[in-house]
């Protein structure tokens, strides 16, 4: 019972965001702790570093089984964290070996991997926190590995899913405040700090109409456009509508309202082409094929 209501904390990431709650702000960083990672060790604590100054910078040498490094939620002065759960992912060159991962607290804490979590870039995680957490430095993850061949990069990341980019407070229902920036650390190279910036998060909206409230250049990154505020139903500029276009030769295709009047289509909005709307089947071709044929 007591891991499966941790696990509806870590689910509660897929619901509707709403922004401005005690853990606004807030980023994940990755720092080097200096201790070597041993095969037979299933926690490291260590002392939570200060954003500003942490370690972004692993040695490359190879030692023992390598090192251990740690992703920490860092919130900034405004924020008054309460951190029950969070989802995010990771991301790491080639020359980057993972050989292993695990909770900071392994007893109490609980996580749901996917996609090769820990040891697999582009692998992802959702956490929830046996205890809230209410410092400005949490830790949410170790990893143990080294790097071969060169230097390298690991990075945390957003969660594939841009429903669980997010920190989970313990309200009922949850707040949820959107994950701002991400960092990374390198191995025989500097990583990216990361750390809360005294600019503050945003709208940023993506192609499909979906809003995020990112700092500006997560959002440029991530491939949205900055609008800044928050975000609202009426935030984001929404895709064109798809509906029912009539083709001259009564040809039944879906399209939006300017690209069917563009080949002298006749546009049905609310309407789909499953009821034969033209009087003709619907005939299987591509866009290309049928501007050709109407220039």
């Amino acid at each position: 019972m007591k891991k499966f209501l941790m696990a509806l904390a870590v689910l509660a990431l897929a619901s509707a965001p709403a922004f401005a709650g005690p853990n606004a702000g807030g980023t994940l960083v990755v720092h080097d702790t200096g201790l070597a990672y041993t095969v037979d060790s299933t926690s490291y604590p260590s002392d939570a570093p200060v954003c500003e100054s942490h370690d972004v910078n692993v040695p490359i040498e190879f030692t023992l089984a390598g090192w251990v490094w740690k992703v920490y939620a860092a919130f900034p002065p405004s924020a008054t964290p309460r951190l029950k759960a969070l989802a995010l992912g990771e991301q790491f060159d080639a020359a980057v070996i993972v050989l292993a991962g695990g909770l900071p607290d392994p007893v109490g804490d609980f996580d749901i991997p996917q996609g090769g979590w820990p040891t697999t870039s582009g692998g992802a995680d959702g956490i929830s926190f046996g205890t809230v957490k209410t410092t400005s430095m949490v830790e949410v993850y170790w990893f143990g590995g080294y790097a071969y061949g060169g230097p390298g990069l690991f990075a945390a990341a957003p969660h594939p899913n841009p429903d669980n980019r997010f920190f989970v407070d313990d309200s009922v229902p949850p707040v949820l405040d959107a994950i701002v920036g991400y960092g990374s650390v390198g191995f025989g190279m500097d990583g990216v700090p990361g750390c809360p910036a005294t600019v503050q998060a945003g709208a940023c909206c993506f192609t499909d109409g979906h809003c995020e409230m990112l700092l500006p250049d997560a959002c440029v990154a991530a491939g949205g456009s900055v609008y800044g505020g928050e975000c609202l139903p009426e935030t984001c500029p929404q895709p064109p509508e798809e509906f029912a276009c009539c083709l001259p030769d009564g040809t039944c295709v879906i399209a939006t309202q300017s690209a069917c009047l563009a080949v002298n289509g006749e546009w049905l909005p609310g309407v789909t082409c499953d009821s034969n709307p033209c009087g003709t089947p619907v005939e299987e071709t591509s866009w290309g094929q049928i501007k050709a044929n109407y220039r």
